[in-house]
C-alpha cells in the first residue's frame, strides 16, 4: 500500500513539475538575436510582439482599457547616448548602475514631480538586478528592471495607471524578473 502512495505521489509530483516546464515561454528578439525564457503570469493576455527599427518587444495586458496593465519584456542596444534629449543634462538610465540621485534628476527633467522607490534586489541571469517602481503623479507608474546581455539591455517594465493597482501586482512583477533566463 505504501509503494502504491509512493508512486501517486511521485505521478503528481511529476505532473506538476512538467506542467511547470510548459508554463515558461520563449521569447526570441528578432532585432538583437536574444533568447529568453519567462515564466507569464497566470490570467494576463499575450505575449503579443512589437517589432521597430532598432527594437522588439514582447508584453501582456490584464484587464480592459483604460484601467488595464501592461507588463512588457524589451530587447534595446546598450547605449550611453539618450535619444530623445529634453536639455543638454539628459542621460541614459542603466537601473543596475546609475545612481538613484542621477535617475531622479532625469525623471525630473520629463516629468513633474516623479518618485523613484527601490523595490528588491534580485539575482536573475547570473546579475545583481536592481527593480524600481516609477510613480508619475497623474500619469502612469511603472516597476523597471533591467539584464544586460552581450551589448544588450533586456527592459522589462509593469505599467499601471494607479499606484495601488501597479502594487497589487509586486509579487508577480518580482516572480516573472526572476524566472527570466537568458540562453546564449
Amino acid at each position: 500500500m505504501a509503494t502504491r502512495v509512493s508512486i501517486i505521489f511521485a505521478f503528481v509530483a511529476l505532473t506538476s513539475l512538467c506542467a511547470a516546464a510548459r508554463a515558461d515561454v520563449a521569447l526570441r528578439s528578432q532585432r538583437r538575436n536574444v533568447l529568453v525564457r519567462v515564466t507569464p503570469p497566470s490570467g494576463w493576455a499575450g505575449p503579443g510582439h512589437d517589432v521597430r527599427p532598432s527594437y522588439d518587444s514582447f508584453g501582456w495586458s490584464h484587464g480592459q482599457d483604460p484601467t488595464a496593465s501592461y507588463l512588457s519584456i524589451r530587447f534595446d542596444p546598450y547605449t550611453d547616448e539618450p535619444g530623445d534629449r529634453h536639455s543638454a543634462d539628459d542621460i541614459v538610465i542603466h537601473y543596475n548602475s546609475t545612481p538613484p540621485a542621477k535617475i531622479r534628476e532625469q525623471l525630473k527633467r520629463e516629468f513633474a514631480h516623479p518618485e523613484l522607490e527601490r523595490i528588491a534586489t534580485l539575482r536573475v541571469a547570473g546579475q545583481s538586478v536592481r527593480v524600481y517602481g516609477i510613480y508619475i503623479p497623474g500619469g502612469d507608474h511603472s516597476y523597471v528592471a533591467e539584464v544586460v546581455r552581450a551589448g544588450t539591455v533586456i527592459f522589462i517594465e509593469l505599467l499601471s495607471p494607479t499606484r495601488r493597482k501597479l502594487e497589487r501586482h509586486r509579487d508577480m512583477f518580482l516572480s516573472f524578473v526572476r524566472s527570466l533566463h537568458v540562453d546564449t
